[in-house]
């Protein structure tokens, strides 16, 4: 049974949104004023490799909005067999004590758009610039427009290569989207028009606005040689808080409901080494094997973190990871009422806090111990807690515990339509007005030659996939000390840039200049050859001005290494040649 969007009308729209100045225009949009036009809902997929998902500019993905009630996330691609029904981020806390949600699900909360600082409050502004953005390998400005008009986005975060080495993006001539991917999609949305929020988006929203800017890219490759990778794509969350206050206890949640072909047969479980939430099937067949079923040897679909919340204001900047994985069913399937859809916002918060939606924790059913992870166990081995059951015995599933009770009756778990909720964020977490946090998951599938065979591999799938991510993307990592001068006699940069390190060849000292148009978070990283990183100079906000470095590569073999900047959607590389 799935969430029902009977009281609302969606009018998705199909069109290609060409400026009136010109493709290739180098001119700059000024808003004019603010405003929040009629809101209508739009979707584009994301569909380069394997996998078909859509993706829509109220912050939900994994969904199709042409219809009512239909998935969107589509495997093998053309196939009409799906694997999820809905998915999004939903952001909760407490601003001066009051429980505030920015929820996706089935139906988000979010539209395109930006908020502004007017006298220190927050002032929500929205365009026709800011829409759903996609390039496709290929592309040119000519054929696209989303690519001749992407410089609309460059400032909110928006990725690009900077194929001149001028350090900044030229509309024609810059290649928009991120580096190596077959296809990129951008968007820059905001919770903050209050008539977005209702507790009929499904997740119970309906609270007053956060005030939140997400910025989402979602993009995939198609490269065969990292098994895995055709069959996985990846969505990053740029998330700042445009309040002017702070979000206390603050969650972020990734809720989805998987419908692995037939959806009345489905199991959950989590894998907490690999911050990971997985669907399978309950047994080898899925529904009679006609679209949208699998029929025999059913696959299994995950979400894997590879990026979670920071909690920057630790001293070792605490990276969270998962720190909940539960579930919650629909109302009208039955069984336990705390675990059912939550109808208030409070109850939407205690399952991105890892608790049933009563405030209820979570117990295991050997020994009733408390926890905020369900389904932990391995399902191919039965080891640990899982749906099949506990070291064999296939009864042993959940326990019925409500109204703060720690124990109850141990019941076994039905096969069914599930819905899940991985969580980052703790009670300790405070993003304050301005906070930038980022979170990048991949979506992928893995098929065996069994249902559980089928969880081996996408497991496995997803440890090659996070290996080799930080190649592909690179990460961002603790600063090292080094001496950064600003140049007090010189006049700020109009836009960023990194310069060619000078002398090149060096050995085994060389200087690097950059500058900076205006506080920013900037980082500025030494790799080898192989992608492997080897220093970090900067990362860090950095104020406006232009600045000079030093490397040393004293302790460093002959070679060549590239220096990368990075400071939102500007990424610059330069190759550097130390010779000894």
């Amino acid at each position: 049974m799935k969430f029902s969007i009977t009281t609302q009308l969606f009018t998705v729209l199909f069109t290609v949104f060409i400026s009136s100045i010109g493709l290739c225009s180098n001119k700059s949009y000024t808003p004019s004023a603010n405003f929040s036009s009629s809101f209508i809902k739009t979707q584009t997929t994301l569909d380069y490799n394997n996998i078909s998902a859509w993706f829509q500019n109220s912050g939900t993905f994994n969904q199709d909005i042409r219809t009512n009630n239909t998935p969107g996330f589509m495997w093998p691609k053309g196939s009409n067999r799906f694997a999820i029904f809905t998915s999004g981020l939903s952001i909760g806390g407490y601003i001066n004590g009051a429980l505030r949600l920015a929820t996706a699900s089935y139906s988000g909360e979010y539209q395109p758009g930006t908020i502004n600082i007017i006298n220190g409050l927050p002032n929500p502004y929205t365009d026709t610039t800011f829409k759903i953005y996609k390039v496709s390998e290929g592309d040119n400005c000519n054929t696209n427009p989303d690519w001749a008009n992407w410089g609309y986005m460059i400032p909110y975060g928006a990725p690009y290569i900077d194929a001149n080495g001028n350090y900044q993006y030229d509309p024609c001539i810059d290649t928009p989207g991120v580096a190596g991917a077959g296809q990129t999609l951008f968007m820059c949305l905001t919770d903050a028009f209050p008539e977005n929020h209702s507790q009929s988006e499904g997740f119970s929203g309906g609270t007053a606005p956060m005030n939140a800017e997400v910025r989402i890219t979602a993009w995939a490759f198609n490269n065969r040689c990292v098994p895995g990778l055709e069959n996985s794509q990846f969505v990053r969350w740029q998330i700042i808080n445009k309040n002017n206050k702070a979000w206390d206890k603050a969650r972020f949640s990734i809720v989805v409901d998987p419908d692995l072909g037939d959806a009345t047969d489905d199991y959950i479980g989590c894998d907490t080494v690999r911050q990971m939430g997985y669907c399978y099937n309950s047994d080898n067949q899925d529904g009679t094997g006609n679209p949208p079923t699998y029929g025999q040897n059913p696959p299994a679909v995950g979400m894997r973190f590879l990026r979670s919340i920071k909690n920057k204001l630790s001293p070792d900047a605490e990276s969270y990871g998962m720190n909940s994985f539960c579930y919650f069913t629909g109302t009208g399937a039955g069984g336990v009422t705390c675990e059912q859809d939550p109808q208030q916002p409070i109850e939407a918060y205690n399952f991105m806090d890892g608790l049933k939606k009563d405030g209820t924790p979570w117990v295991t059913p050997s020994g009733f111990i408390p926890t905020k992870y369900t389904f932990p166990g391995n399902p191919v081995t039965l080891n640990g807690w899982t749906e099949l059951g506990t070291n064999g015995i296939d009864t042993l599933g959940t326990v019925l515990n409500c109204g703060g009770n720690l124990t109850g009756t141990v019941y076994s778990s039905p096969a069914g339509d599930r819905r899940f909720v991985m969580s980052t964020g703790k009670d300790n977490l405070i993003v304050n007005p301005l906070d930038t946090h980022e979170i990048i998951i991949t979506q992928l599938m893995g098929k065996g030659s069994n249902n559980l065979n089928a969880v081996i591999k996408l497991l496995n799938y997803s440890d090659m996939v996070a290996q080799v991510f930080p190649v592909i993307f690179h990460d961002e990592n603790p600063v090292i000390p080094v001496n950064i001068l600003p140049d007090p006699n010189s006049i700020a940069p109009t836009s960023f840039y990194l310069s060619n390190n000078y002398p090149n060849p060096f050995n085994p000292v060389t200087k690097i200049k950059y500058g900076v148009p205006y506080d920013y978070q900037v980082s500025i990283i030494v790799y080898d050859i192989l992608g492997n990183e080897v220093q970090v100079l900067q990362n860090g906000i950095q104020s406006e001005g232009n600045y000079e470095l030093e490397f040393n590569g004293s302790s460093l073999p002959s070679g060549v290494y590239y220096l990368r900047m990075k400071a939102g959607g500007f990424i610059v590389t330069r190759k550097m040649l130390l010779i000894k």
